[in-house]
C-alpha cells in the first residue's frame, strides 16, 4: 500500500516539475511586457524550491516506508484476547476428548486403583554419565497413595512411564493430563498439556508440526 502511494506521489511530482520547467522555458523565450520581466527573476528560485521540496518529500516518504510504525500490530501475532480464547478452546478440546472421552469412559464409574509406583533411574540414559560418576541409582518405591502428578513435579516435568501391558500406563498418563489441565486453566502462564498417540503417528510418520 505504501509503495504504491510513494509511486503515485513520485509521478505527480515529476509531472509538476516538468510542467514548471516547461513554463519557465516558455516564459524565458517568449516576448513579455517589460513590466513583467522583473518577475522572471523569481521563477527559477521558485522552481528550485519546488524541486527541493519534492525531493525532500519523496525521501521522507521512503523513510516512513522503511521505518515500522511504533505499536503497530504484527499480523502474524494474535491479540491477547484471541490468544486467550484459543488457549481455552484447546484446553477444552483436550479435556473433552482425552479425559471425558477416554479416561472417564474407560473407567465407567469404577474407582481408580492406586498403583504402586517405583523409580528406576537406570532405564534412562543420563547425558552426563560418561563425564561424571553417577550416584546410587537403586530402585526407589514411592509411598502408597503417591499421585503421578507428584512424581511428575519431582522429575521437573520430564517423566517416562514404563510398565507391562495392561498395567495402567495410559490411565496414569491421562490422570497426569487431567491434573495439568486443571493447573493450566487456572494459570495462563503454564504450558498446555497435550496428548499425542504415537502408535497411530508411527503409521504415517508425518512431522509432529502437522
Amino acid at each position: 500500500m505504501k509503495s504504491n502511494r510513494v509511486l503515485v506521489l513520485g509521478i505527480i511530482l515529476s509531472g509538476l516539475i516538468s510542467a514548471l520547467s516547461g513554463l519557465a522555458g516558455n516564459l524565458a523565450s517568449s516576448d513579455i511586457p517589460e513590466s513583467m520581466k522583473p518577475l522572471l527573476h523569481y521563477i527559477w528560485p521558485i522552481f528550485a524550491l519546488v524541486t527541493l521540496a519534492g525531493i525532500g518529500f519523496a525521501l521522507w516518504q521512503a523513510r516512513q516506508q522503511e521505518t515500522p510504525v511504533q505499536g503497530a500490530a504484527n499480523p502474524l501475532q494474535l491479540s491477547p484476547a484471541l490468544a486467550a480464547q484459543n488457549r481455552q478452546r484447546l484446553l477444552a478440546k483436550v479435556r473433552s476428548f482425552w479425559i471425558k472421552g477416554v479416561l472417564e469412559n474407560s473407567l465407567h464409574g469404577a474407582a481408580l486403583i492406586a498403583l504402586g509406583l517405583e523409580e528406576h533411574p537406570e532405564v534412562v540414559e543420563h547425558p552426563w554419565q560418561l563425564v561424571l560418576q553417577s550416584p546410587d541409582q537403586s530402585i526407589r518405591t514411592f509411598p502408597a497413595g503417591t499421585r503421578i502428578t507428584q512424581v511428575y513435579d519431582e522429575a521437573v516435568g520430564e517423566l517416562l512411564i514404563l510398565g507391562e501391558p495392561g498395567s495402567g500406563k495410559t490411565t496414569l498418563l491421562l490422570e497426569l493430563a487431567r491434573d495439568l489441565l486443571d493447573r493450566a486453566e487456572k494459570d495462563t502462564t503454564l504450558p498446555m498439556p497435550l496428548v499425542f498417540n504415537l502408535s497411530s503417528w508411527a503409521v504415517r510418520q508425518a512431522p509432529l508440526a502437522e
